[in-house]
């Protein structure tokens, strides 16, 4: 399943064999809010992992598919704030998985399974798993920034792109690295401030 059909998505799910079982789904901002947004009003935050939760376990109801299968590593269970249990996006967390399947179980009434496979894992040992699966190498991205475009490509200035940099790196060589972002991110002074906070030195999660 597919939201939007944003390139890198679509050749990576050809690359992995999926090209002919892609389920695409578009949405719609609706107009009002627009309108409200003209007018000054904030957004606030869209609990998007959520709605995803709820989207896609519609589509397996429609396409009889039992398992529906996320990404989030074990990191999407750390505390945001230091010294409390708050998280930033709780419908990342496994305490809403277990709650979510609760409620398909009480009010849906379904078999339907809803995990990450990834939850055991942190992100340098998906960092390490990724790295050996070299024909995606040249086709993912995870940039906010870069996604508002087209092509979407790396920023190439945000801590996502950093971040990932960072991971990559203890298990790509440099000229891998910059052949995937077209730059050496460690490299960049203006990268330095970004660089110190990921590495929790300000203890401060950007990412």
């Amino acid at each position: 399943m597919l939201i939007g059909g944003k390139q890198p998505s679509v050749e990576t799910a050809k690359v992995a064999g999926y090209e002919d079982k892609i389920i695409y789904v578009t949405r719609k901002i609706d107009k009002e809010l627009l309108e409200l947004n003209k007018e000054g009003y904030l957004n606030g935050h869209t609990p998007f992992s959520a709605l995803l939760a709820f989207l896609s376990y519609l589509i397996a109801y429609l396409t009889n598919k039992k398992y529906i299968t996320l990404s989030n590593e074990s990191s999407a269970n750390e505390s945001n704030v230091e010294g409390e249990n708050i998280n930033h996006q709780y419908s990342k967390t496994f305490e809403f998985e277990q709650d979510f399947r609760k409620y398909v179980e009480e009010y849906l009434h379904t078999e339907s399974e809803y995990l990450s496979l990834l939850r055991p894992l942190n992100e340098l040992q998906i960092a390490k798993l990724f790295s050996e699966n070299e024909q995606y190498h040249d086709i993912f991205r995870s940039c906010n920034e870069g996604s508002k475009k087209t092509p979407w490509e790396w920023c190439c200035n945000c801590p996502k792109c950093l971040f990932v940099y960072i991971i990559l790196s203890p298990f790509l060589y440099k000229e891998k690295l910059v052949k995937i972002f077209k730059e050496d991110l460690f490299e960049k002074e203006s990268l330095k401030k970004t660089f110190i906070e990921l590495i929790r030195t300000w203890r401060n999660k950007t990412v």
